[in-house]
């Protein structure tokens, strides 16, 4: 035998008996690898989770996303301290095309986003390339083993982009639909007469609404947050993983179904009040019930050996027989180019639609005085699905009686500029939020400036049917600045137009709307001369 045969021998006799050793070599190796490609990984993992965070803020479903980007953290670092040899291979020339060509897509998704930046379509193809890229640079540095070892922990933090609307939607209904059914089972097999009403329970003291809160789908989301992040924590094998999801499921939709029977049976004994009153208690403790005990599931569940469990892919003899490589590194040209270019997609960006607001008109700012108790006037609470869907910076709805002991009622609903889509305050107008309420539209009376010091507002006059009476509507959509596209555009919230959006270079500048609406005029002409009185005594400028 040859010595260069003897010493590839003694090499391959050394990977197989001692792999602890090689694992050892490659670890310092590592310490002493070029990091530069972390620095446009990180930015574009936080640029990622900035766009997220807006969600995360105002729709109370997704804000355990906050958690997420510190979760996703632990579950990296546990899986680089187990990771496995690295075998690079020979070829680099694939997965450093296709990280490149990826990269190339950030700018047409920044560009749509920037203008949508609530369209999850958007939010889900930028998510998708950050972790594709992500997964790529693994590839290159160590090969398919690295790929597969570290893919749950890549992909974890996709759990926190808010799912398609449509998807969403069928998911609150039916769980809504479900909880209500079971426990108006549960509060009549524990001697409540209850019955269903659609999403409402009907007992003796009234009527109690299931809210989509009450659905179940934050624990839902959240239970499988913490499942599956327990399963990756503990290196739990699938059929472990799909154990621990399943049962965190059941758990969640029981905790629901405990909060709301609780809520009936005290609105049965003390009255629909005092069950409001436990409203926020309830949803705590039920929470935190669901999440103490898919805790106490995961530790059930580890194995009892010694010996740690292996991760879904894990073989035995995972480095038995295999040369240990050291990680490839990334060429710092590439790390280099790579940031320059995310760094550029920001400014280009900015640039694009800086180039088409530059010559925006001013418009005056203004606001509205709510008014005070001593008019009458309370605050009616607006629902918390309303704000998750408008995404309004800030916002409040209030009712009262004026002199002429009409009702009145006005919403007022404020974007401030940036990070918003400029079409989001047109899916607040009448025909589409009064209409869905089971209002019949009647007459579509125009357009009627009315006339304040320095300051001219444009109100749209209805007048909608309730019930056999009229309900007389104004309403008006004011814009901070209005920047000048080269052509109308439809604003529909369609794909069509929110695209034609990009292309005219028109995001969120800032936007006002105020609806009101009163029952008892007679006619549409003295609707107007009373909203005239209401709105000099409620704007301020």
């Amino acid at each position: 035998m040859s010595k260069a045969n003897e010493s590839l021998a003694a090499m391959a006799v050394d990977a197989t008996v001692a792999p602890a050793g090689a694992m050892k070599k490659e670890r310092v190796s590592m310490r002493r690898a070029d990091w530069l490609p972390l620095v446009p990984l990180a930015v574009a993992w936080l640029s990622l989770f900035w766009v997220l965070s807006i969600d995360w803020s105002i729709n109370s479903q997704y804000s355990y996303g906050w958690m997420v980007p510190f979760l996703g953290f632990a579950v990296f670092w546990q899986a680089w301290t187990s990771r496995p040899v690295a075998s690079p291979g020979t070829s680099a020339t694939i997965p450093a095309t296709l990280c490149a060509v990826i990269l190339l897509s950030a700018l047409p998704i920044r560009l749509i986003e920037e203008a949508n930046p609530e369209w999850r379509l958007i939010l889900w193809l930028h998510a998708g390339w950050v972790v594709a890229v992500s997964l790529l640079l693994l590839a290159y540095t160590g090969g398919g083993r690295w790929t597969r070892h570290f893919a749950f922990a890549v992909a974890f933090p996709l759990i926190s982009v808010p799912l398609p609307m449509g998807v969403e939607q069928e998911v609150i209904q039916g769980l809504t639909r479900m909880v209500t059914l079971l426990t108006t089972e549960l509060a009549n097999l524990t001697g409540i007469p209850a019955f269903q009403r659609g999403n409402l329970i009907e007992i003796g003291t009234g009527l109690l609404g299931v809210e989509e809160a009450c659905s179940g789908i934050r624990s839902l989301q959240s239970s499988l947050l913490i499942a599956l992040f327990l399963g990756e924590f503990y290196r739990f094998t699938v059929g472990r993983r799909f154990a621990l999801v399943t049962l965190g499921f059941a758990i969640a939709i029981l905790s629901n179904i405990g909060r709301t029977y609780a809520l009936v049976r005290v609105a049965a004994s003390d009255g629909l009040i005092a069950s409001q009153k436990i409203h926020d208690t309830a949803a705590t403790v039920a929470l935190v019930a669901a999440m103490g005990s898919l805790f106490l599931i995961a530790q059930w569940l580890r194995p009892k050996a010694s010996a740690p469990a292996k991760a879904p892919g894990d073989k035995p003899s995972d480095s038995a027989g295999l040369t240990p490589f050291a990680p490839r590194s990334v060429p710092r040209w590439f790390s280099a180019t790579a940031l320059g270019w995310l760094v550029l997609v920001g400014v280009g960006v900015e640039l694009w639609y800086w180039s088409h607001e530059r010559d925006a008109v001013l418009n005056a700012r203004w606001s509205l005085r709510e008014p005070s108790s001593a008019d009458g006037a309370k605050a009616i609470e607006i629902p918390e699905r309303s704000r998750a869907i408008l995404r309004y910076s800030s916002g409040h709805c209030m009712t009262w009686r004026d002199a002429s002991a009409f009702q009145w009622r006005l919403f007022y609903l404020r974007w401030e500029a940036g990070r918003n889509s400029a079409q989001l305050a047109k899916a607040h107008t009448p025909e589409i939020c009064l209409s869905g309420a089971g209002g019949e539209l009647k007459e579509r009376v125009g357009e009627h400036t009315f006339h304040l010091p320095a300051l001219q507002l444009s109100f749209d006059q209805y007048v909608f049917e309730f019930g056999g009476q009229p309900l007389h509507v104004f309403y008006c959509l004011w814009e901070d600045q209005r920047a000048r596209p080269r052509k109308v555009l439809a604003e529909d919230g369609t794909q069509q137009s929110r695209l034609a959006a990009v292309f005219a270079g028109k995001r969120h500048l800032g936007q006002t709307v105020v609806e009101a609406a009163v029952r008892g005029p007679a006619t549409a002409d003295e609707a107007r001369e009373l909203f005239t009185a209401e709105l000099q005594r409620l704007i301020v400028q």
